[in-house]
């Protein structure tokens, strides 16, 4: 019987997180308290893992694309800026003109490039209708497929920067923080 709380302990059997994480997370009940021991312990791979099976699409193709903005040094092109710029408009307001902007972007670009997966991920995540912001999702397993390969793409491959631990704290941090803001891409720092 998991120790943890029946929410906590379902993110982490699906995490699969390793003997150190699962040790680390000891008798914690909230995922909050688990990505505290987990960062503690520079443990961020596994704390990811349960940052992306737990944040919203929404949030999570925000989170990617923070990553890969913060990690390209400069080193975009101007089609991958402009598709920064296109998923930055649709996170910020997933109406339909933004939807068809990024996937208009996906397109030109492509899965194979970190900025294109961010794009089609939020193309997948869809667009908001009626009263609410939250977009309809339409694929939403490949959405979330795409925009953690993106994030470690952003994290990891496609740009030069910081050791891979480094990267990986940072990129924690960039998670942790949405995850604890509630309209994070409203925030001024954000932008």
């Amino acid at each position: 019987m998991s120790h943890y709380g029946t929410e906590l302990g379902q993110l982490v059997t699906s995490c699969q997180l390793d003997l150190d994480a699962r040790r680390a997370i000891g008798n914690a009940v909230e995922l909050e308290e688990a990505l505290e021991l987990l960062a503690e312990r520079g443990l961020y791979f596994d704390a990811m893992k349960l940052l992306q099976k737990s944040l919203p699409l929404r949030d999570l193709v925000w989170w990617a694309t923070l990553c890969v903005w913060g990690n390209a040094n400069g080193g975009l092109s101007d089609v991958q800026v402009e598709g920064i710029r296109r998923v930055a408009a649709w996170v910020r307001e997933p109406i339909h003109e933004h939807h068809q902007e990024v996937a208009v972007a996906a397109d030109v670009l492509g899965e194979a490039d970190p900025v294109g997966r961010l794009c089609t991920a939020a193309s997948y995540t869809g667009c908001a209708s009626g009263s609410t912001d939250v977009p309809e999702a339409t694929n939403p397993t490949r959405a979330r497929q795409l925009a953690i390969m993106a994030l470690r793409l952003g994290r990891h491959h496609a740009f030069p920067g910081a050791n891979r631990l480094l990267r990986a704290g940072n990129a924690f941090e960039i998670g942790r923080a949405i995850f604890a803001t509630e309209n994070h891409w409203d925030q001024k720092s954000a932008a």
